[in-house]
């Protein structure tokens, strides 16, 4: 029963995500700020560029939960992002860490702390992507100063991760677990892994913002990079705003002083499209394996072993 009660809200969550991603291309591609868009073989590559970070990205949360990387946690982890679009700012996080610890033997707890590392990860490697906007752009002294800060406060919990890990461990949702629960905290190199995954997704991230930013014009910005990925941090960490809405333009403001605001709104929107596009061709890519492994036992033989394991991964998928 509740097996059939979590396919069935996984089900409806989905379906609610979707609606709300097409409410947002819909959107944005009505933007009137939408500038020309880039030419095809940069929208191809930028699209390429997204599956490329989703997947490290995947690669980091399965880690992180201490698994494997199977088409079960990619599914769970891809679907999670569609909930990003809805308003509320809870749940890609419900939709991650709920599909985690349902699908997986990893456990509720176990899962919400991977996701809590996940979070500085990303934040380490926001910061670290953005920190070059301390040299390269006119900013403020007070936006170089909270960024320098920023940066020593992440890398520091990173560097220091047994003060991390007692931190946690004093949780009082953590003191009430079980005695092993030290086995709940991902590990040091767990962690680290997470970092580096965080670090291609951000590259990648910064990377599309370049070629919206940049291709319309022809014209190149060398703090255009690291300024999103400093915009996309602070918009990451507005919970209330979906995917950021709105925060990551007006950082993006304060950080490319130089930049008009039409070219940085346009350039998001963009962004904006370039993602959802991406995410949905991910999400594709999660389940091709399934789709070609249909079409072998429709066209012609097939190994004993193969079977097996198809059948295996459709169990924990259904699970």
């Amino acid at each position: 029963m509740k097996s059939r009660l979590y396919v069935a809200l996984r089900v409806l969550l989905a379906l609610v995500g979707l609606v709300f991603i097409v409410v947002a291309l819909a959107s944005a591609l009505r933007d009137p700020d939408l500038p020309v868009l880039p030419s095809a073989p940069a929208l191809v590559a930028a699209v390429a560029v997204v599956v490329v970070g989703l997947w490290a990205a995947v690669a980091g949360w399965a880690r992180l939960l201490g698994s494997p990387i199977t088409r079960t946690v990619a599914r769970g982890f891809l679907f999670a992002q569609l909930g990003k679009y809805v308003p509320g700012g809870v749940w890609q996080v419900v939709g991650q860490v709920g599909h985690a610890s349902s699908a997986t033997d990893v456990g509720g707890r176990r899962a919400a702390l991977a996701y809590l590392m996940s979070v500085v990860a990303q934040v380490a490697a926001g910061l670290l992507i953005g920190l070059p906007i301390v040299v390269v752009a006119d900013v403020s002294v007070w936006i170089r100063v909270g960024v320098i800060v920023a940066a020593a406060v992440s890398f520091g919990l990173i560097l220091q991760y047994r003060m991390l890990r007692g931190f946690i461990l004093a949780l009082p949702w953590i003191r009430s677990a079980s005695p092993q629960r030290d086995d709940l905290v991902p590990s040091r190199e767990a962690l680290l892994y997470a970092c580096g995954t965080s670090v291609i997704s951000m590259l990648a991230a910064a990377t599309v913002f370049v070629i919206a930013y940049q291709a319309p014009t022809g014209t190149f910005q060398v703090s255009a990079g690291p300024a999103y990925a400093l915009a996309w941090t602070i918009g990451f960490l507005a919970l209330p705003f979906p995917a950021g809405l709105g925060i990551r333009e007006g950082a993006l403001l304060l950080l490319l002083p130089g930049g008009v605001t039409a070219g940085i709104v346009a350039a998001s929107a963009v962004v904006r499209v370039i993602y959802i596009v991406g995410e949905l061709v991910a999400i594709g890519t999660a389940h091709a394996p399934t789709a070609l492994a249909s079409s072998t036992r429709s066209t012609g033989p097939h190994d004993e072993v193969g079977e097996q394991a198809d059948g295996e991964d459709q169990k924990a998928g259904d699970q």
